[in-house]
């Protein structure tokens, strides 16, 4: 565990762990700089805090049902910066198991938008022609990429929907068709691949 913490204090990455009852553990100095926290001051499940409002359910939902599950925990949500502005990160949770195979709960790390579009980048070298060149045929539409562009700036589905005069749901079902469409696991993976490709 020392050994990485070593490598993330290191790295400046927001990384995280936590123990077999969901309860946060230690965060790095990075994630304190970031959200303007005062270190020491998001242990235990204090970090549910820094959510925006509206993601704090979802997000605390997903996080205790990978807990219950073992398994690990990926999410996309709005952190509260030490600005007071919200910026849309993805959460992502490795289990961690000892020798009797007990899970211990999860090495985690934080990535902004930013950095998620770099890591999308870099994976991105090591595929074939064929598969890059096969995202291009799927093209989002004009309403999927206005709802993706507005998912990139931290709205929620209600507030995008507001913005178009469109309904919710109708919402979700463009970002359900373009998610596929991207072959991506999640909005903002999706987000990610569509920046990377240019089409938002």
């Amino acid at each position: 565990m020392l050994f990485f913490r070593e490598i993330v204090e290191a790295s400046g990455i927001l990384a995280w762990i936590t123990l077999e009852d969901g309860y946060c553990a230690y965060y790095s100095p990075k994630w304190y700089e970031f959200t303007g926290a005062e270190p020491g001051s998001m242990l235990g499940l204090a970090w549910i805090e820094l959510l925006h409002p509206d993601d704090q359910v979802r997000t605390r939902r997903e996080f205790f049902k990978a807990t219950d599950e073992c398994r690990e925990y990926a999410v996309d949500y709005r952190l509260r910066m030490a600005d007071g502005s919200y910026h849309l990160v993805w959460g992502h949770g490795v289990p961690r198991i000892d020798c009797h195979g007990k899970f211990q709960g999860f090495l985690g790390m934080t990535q902004t938008m930013q950095q998620y579009v770099a890591r999308v980048d870099q994976l991105s070298k090591w595929l074939p022609a064929s598969a890059t060149s096969s995202e291009h045929k799927r093209l989002l539409s004009v309403r999927e990429k206005e709802v993706f562009s507005l998912i990139a700036q931290g709205y929620t589905s209600e507030r995008i929907a507001r913005e178009l005069g469109i309904q919710p749901r109708t919402v979700e079902e463009h970002v359900r068709r373009g998610t596929a469409k991207l072959e991506a696991t999640n909005r903002v993976h999706a987000v990610a691949k569509a920046i990377k490709l240019n089409e938002i």
